[in-house]
């Protein structure tokens, strides 16, 4: 079995593709307000947030009460483990994402 990639990885590679596909992310903290996401990401008209989590790693209990409360106020918040849920991410959001 080979070792589990590291979040830092995933998150550097999520960044390098919504880059290339002409989008861009930045880093998301909220002071105060632990558990939010990684990563905002901004493509086209859309603005979504992904949370990175290293191969069958589990949102934190912070995490499963935030995430609702964003959503519910209408985010979009995808959780990715590897490069392949990030490929898919992206190609998911370039086939959905209205071209304005």
């Amino acid at each position: 079995m080979g070792m589990k990639m590291k979040e830092s990885n995933i998150e550097r590679y999520l960044h390098d593709q919504i880059d290339k596909a002409g989008g861009t992310t930045r880093k998301f903290t909220s002071p105060g307000n632990a558990g939010v996401p990684d990563r905002i990401c901004f493509y086209k008209s859309s603005i979504f947030f992904v949370e990175v989590k290293a191969l069958g790693g589990k949102l934190s209990k912070v995490q499963r009460r935030q995430f609702p409360k964003l959503e519910k106020h209408g985010a979009k918040i995808f959780i990715v483990e590897c490069f392949r849920d990030v490929d898919i991410l992206v190609k998911r959001i370039k086939e959905n994402v209205k071209t304005n």
